[in-house]
């Protein structure tokens, strides 16, 4: 039973880093939390800009709406760099977005330093049925964006020059 865990369980799960894999980890792990500010603060910035772009209808991130004042107080230190926006004209609008983007990578990652986009409707959600998409609130037109570390006044430049074409 234990050759078996060793042979297969252990290296399918990853439980015991090797000493570089260790090393690295600990090198990262030290700047995370500024990392994690400059993620953050990237993705407030730029929910405030697309939540009053007159081509997007909505915006899925907890600083932007009506619960704002409650979302601030579950999570004062911020919301993380995962938000998502819904382009109004759907699928095809979405599309026309995502594949002029020069600066946001199309990559369905998370948590990169560099700024990363995908449309849920048919990636990450794209087996499950158009019915359950929608009760999931996964709209055709919903980009997901994972927010790097880049200035985002360049990340918000490249969104309105494509949101332009829409």
């Amino acid at each position: 039973m234990i050759d078996d865990l060793k042979k297969t369980w252990f290296r399918d799960t990853g439980p015991c880093m090797s000493p570089d894999n260790a090393s690295i980890f600990l090198a990262h792990i030290e700047s995370l939390s500024g990392r994690m500010r400059e993620h953050c603060n990237n993705a407030e910035k730029l929910a405030r800009f697309l939540f009053t772009h007159p081509k997007v209808n909505k915006v899925f991130y907890p600083s932007v709406g009506p619960n704002t004042e409650r979302d601030k107080k579950l999570m004062p230190k911020g919301f993380g760099g995962l938000m998502a926006f819904e382009v109004k004209g759907g699928l095809e609008a979405a599309r026309i977005v995502l594949d002029n983007l020069e600066l946001i990578w199309h990559a369905p990652n998370i948590g990169e330093a560099r700024s990363l986009a995908l449309i849920p409707w048919e990636t990450t959600h794209g087996e499950m049925s158009d019915q359950d998409k929608l009760k999931a609130g996964i709209t055709p037109g919903v980009i997901r964006l994972s927010l790097g570390r880049e200035d985002y006044r360049d990340v918000e430049r490249d969104l309105d020059k494509r949101l332009i074409l829409v």
